[in-house]
């Protein structure tokens, strides 16, 4: 397979593709409690926000430097906007300005998109710590080591676990092979996973929690259903390759994409097969699913397009192409901040919606406020004024 080296694009999901008939489902959540914000908007990871998507763009309101790269995606509760870099930093900044509030130095880079519940800011550093600090001060509350990344997995593994919150509990993934459910409060383990074999199989993927229950994916394709309060396991799925997508639950249903080039649609009581949609091109699906009214849609990386799928059986509802490739709506690495929008219209359930630049570079935009998005760019965030 062929893929572009030092041009990560994210996953972009138009207002154009909403309109697409609803299936047959349980309702899903589409936001995090109230102070609280977390990679791909809930604990689900539905990646649907309850924000309503922008109309028009009036020009950027704010820019603001950091030292190194940004990979990751923003937490944004409400005037602040938490973002790390590879500087090593953990940033505050005001949401209406810019402004910097606080930052807190790690011992690595920051490519793992900080999560915000309870009062702090909870981020994993590629120094191997996980931390929480105060959302408020900056002040450090409490590290543990983990060892998010102790070397890639291949030369496509560009990332890191994101936590999420759920319930008093921090659930990250190790690249050590681990995950953990840790207190919020104190930064103790209430339990640590190991999967038995293949042992020390690196997770860059995020935890999703949702009825009870926690599921992770490895990069040696195997996909576990666990207790979320014990870390006992329920039960096992294996795909035909990695699984660097993180799974996203709606309703009773799991979704997760492979490097098998297959999207994948589990039952999350059982495991079993609901079905699953293979790419003829030889794809990898990277991406992470969102889930907006019956419909999933996922990026993929060679193919280079957008897929709107339905929800309940899978069947394609639209397509999209991109000039780039796709690849995961976590860490992006955009050539440049975009300043034309490709028919921006307004995303009632608040999915990021998609900008284009005139040569062809993808963005991802990440609904800080119904008038605003925020854009990364190279170390810099940008806020642009919308209606």
């Amino acid at each position: 397979m062929n893929k572009v080296m030092g041009g990560l694009l994210p996953l972009c999901i138009s207002g154009a593709l909403l309109s697409a008939v609803h299936a047959a489902q349980a309702p899903v959540p589409t936001g995090g409690a109230p102070g609280q914000a977390m990679f791909r908007a809930n604990p689900a990871h539905t990646g649907a926000y309850p924000t309503a998507g922008v109309v028009h763009l009036h020009g950027v309101l704010w820019i603001y430097h950091t030292g190194g790269a940004i990979k990751s995606s923003p937490a944004i509760v409400g005037d602040r906007v938490y973002i790390g870099s590879d500087d090593g930093y953990l940033y505050a900044l005001t949401r209406s300005t810019g402004h910097r509030v606080w930052r807190l130095k790690t011992g690595g880079a920051v490519t793992s998109s900080p999560a915000v519940a309870q009062g702090y800011v909870v981020v994993a550093s590629e120094d191997g710590y996980l931390y929480a600090i105060n959302a408020a001060t900056g002040r450090l509350r409490w590290r543990l080591e983990i060892d998010a990344h102790p070397a890639p997995y291949d030369q496509w593994d560009y990332y890191i676990s994101s936590p999420v919150v759920a319930e008093g509990l921090v659930y990250v993934g190790s690249g050590a092979g681990a995950l953990y459910a840790i207190s919020i409060e104190s930064g103790r383990p209430r339990w640590v996973f190991r999967p038995r074999w293949p042992p020390h199989a690196p997770i860059a993927s995020s935890p999703a929690v949702a009825g009870g229950r926690v599921y992770i994916a490895t990069m040696v394709g195997a996909l576990y259903a666990l207790n979320a309060r014990t870390g006992t396991p329920v039960w096992t799925f294996h795909a035909g390759d990695a699984l660097q997508s993180s799974p996203t639950i709606a309703g009773q249903t799991l979704y997760i994409g492979s490097r098998d080039t297959r999207l994948y649609a589990l039952n999350t009581a059982t495991g079993m097969l609901r079905w699953s949609v293979p790419l003829t091109s030889g794809s990898w699906i990277v991406s992470s699913p969102a889930v907006s009214r019956g419909v999933v849609y996922v990026g993929t990386s060679d193919e280079q397009s957008m897929l709107a799928l339905d929800a309940a059986s899978g069947r394609k509802r639209g397509e999209r192409h991109s000039r780039q490739c796709l690849l995961v709506a976590r860490h992006q690495r955009p050539e440049r901040l975009c300043r034309q929008w490709e028919r921006p219209r307004r995303s009632g359930s608040g999915v990021s919606l998609c900008p284009r630049h005139p040569n062809g570079t993808a963005q991802v935009a990440v609904p800080a406020a119904p008038e605003r998005v925020v854009l990364p760019h190279r170390g810099r965030w940008s806020c642009l004024r919308g209606q």
